[in-house]
């Protein structure tokens, strides 16, 4: 439970309303997903305060941050 308040207060800080959940592929870095969802490393990183950005694991699951879509907004899901 600790882990869920440190996310929702990172995203009340962070002014964002969805979190998508990405599975790390091989290749990935946190700079590479960063720029698949346009959203910057240093949001990643303050959302996932617990990762080594230089150490990721495939198959290991990072929040990422997204804004919503004009007239709604985009569901959690696993990517």
């Amino acid at each position: 439970q600790e882990h869920w308040a440190n996310i929702e207060t990172n995203l009340e800080r962070l002014t964002i309303s969805d979190v998508l959940i990405h599975r790390v592929k091989r290749g990935d870095t946190v700079a590479s997903i960063a720029r698949r969802y346009n959203v910057s490393v240093k949001k990643i990183m303050e959302t996932n305060p617990k990762i080594n950005a230089r150490r990721l694991k495939l198959g290991q699951s990072l929040n990422v941050p997204v804004p919503s879509i004009q007239g709604g907004s985009m569901q959690a899901r696993n990517t």
